[in-house]
């Protein structure tokens, strides 16, 4: 694992997400101070490779004996910020869920993933907090489909666009590397496992434009679905 690449990726969250603004902030300067920064955060993520990260030596560290779909390899962890590449299986799935109130960078390091992601439309203050209610029910855009590879720019999400998302692994590089893996960094991190929220999207026949692409529909909170489960191992110099 590159120690340099880490530091950099480390120095350029650091400064993006410490002028992240105040809720209610509306200053534009400090606005155009994040944004600024944050671009600068893209561009630095669009250059990780998984030799980089050592994606090769981590995943032959995994047991075989490991049955998880999906498994997390936590890099970097503080209150302002996580950073960890996750690995999938084809075929596995990371649910519907949400990031109350967080930024998020997405950027595949090997294999192909298929991401789902809503922009939410009503009452954002119900998933913004960190305690939403059971059986919550969200109205929301459905955003254009997205299949990434190691060749496509990072994904971001914010707290108002494309923060609820599903990521499913559609197949790995060859039959010798069958996985996916990205890296993948939140700011600020889950307070705690209660704070991630699952949901079930129905009703997407209301087109909002020519093409069909983008749909009205409703998010309905529900329980973790129990296909899903995960491991997670710590490597890194920090």
């Amino acid at each position: 694992m590159s120690n340099s690449v880490i530091k950099n990726l480390l120095t350029k969250a650091f400064q993006a997400f410490k002028l992240r603004p105040l809720e209610g902030e509306t200053s534009e300067a400090s606005q155009s101070a994040f944004i600024s920064e944050l671009t600068h955060l893209q561009e630095a993520v669009r250059a990780v490779t998984g030799e980089d990260l050592s994606l090769e030596e981590t995943v032959k560290s995994i047991p075989k004996s490991n049955q998880q779909p999906v498994t997390f390899v936590d890099i970097f962890e503080n209150s302002m910020m996580t950073m960890m590449v996750i690995i999938m299986k084809p075929g596995s799935r990371i649910p519907l869920h949400d990031h109350p109130n967080m930024y998020g960078m997405i950027k595949v390091l090997a294999g192909q993933i298929r991401v789902q992601s809503y922009t939410l439309l009503d009452e954002p203050g119900k998933i913004m907090d960190h305690h939403t209610p059971k059986n919550t029910v969200l109205s929301a855009l459905r955003m254009p489909e997205t299949v990434l590879s190691k060749v496509s720019s990072p994904v971001t999400l914010a707290p108002e666009i494309r923060n609820v998302h599903e990521i499913e692994c559609i197949c790995g590089e060859s039959a010798d590397k069958n996985y996916a893996a990205f890296l993948d960094i939140l700011s600020p991190p889950y307070p705690d496992a209660d704070s991630c929220h699952y949901f079930r999207a129905e009703d997407h026949s209301q087109r909002t434009d020519g093409s069909g692409e983008l749909r009205k529909c409703r998010l309905v909170q529900i329980e973790c679905p129990k296909d899903y489960f995960t491991a997670c191992s710590s490597v890194g110099p920090f």
